[in-house]
């Protein structure tokens, strides 16, 4: 995210949130390219989105969402975005615990078998 721009621009993640604080939208930002690194030269496409101020922004790594629990449920794009909507009105330091702590209640006892990445930001 440039400082002097409300804009941000990406190339690949797991497809990350944005939060509009204006219209209380919940927006999934496209992603089609592969993973930086996966093929060699491969040309990626880059995407950017604007932002306002209120706007929220989640990006995660698939550990979070593809974290599982002894029966093999994941945890899912589903109770992410019910997690974050849950929380949207604290802090992003109390959503980032409040998914880590929704994922491990999730995984009970079970391993942990990814990274868990989460970043949140508040404009």
């Amino acid at each position: 995210m440039g400082i002097y721009s409300s804009a941000i621009y990406w190339i690949m993640q797991n497809h990350p949130l944005l939060y509009r604080q204006r219209t209380g939208e919940l927006i999934r930002l496209n992603t089609t390219s592969y993973p930086i690194g996966v093929l060699p030269d491969i040309e990626h496409n880059v995407f950017e989105e604007s932002l306002e101020p209120g706007d929220w922004l989640l990006m995660y790594s698939d550990g979070i969402v593809e974290a599982e629990n002894e029966h093999r449920d994941q945890f899912g794009d589903d109770r992410l975005k019910s997690c974050l909507m849950a929380h949207i009105n604290h802090s992003p330091v109390e959503v980032k615990k409040a998914i880590f702590n929704e994922v491990t209640e999730l995984m009970g006892e079970g391993p942990q078998k990814d990274d868990m990445t989460v970043v949140v930001i508040k404009l």
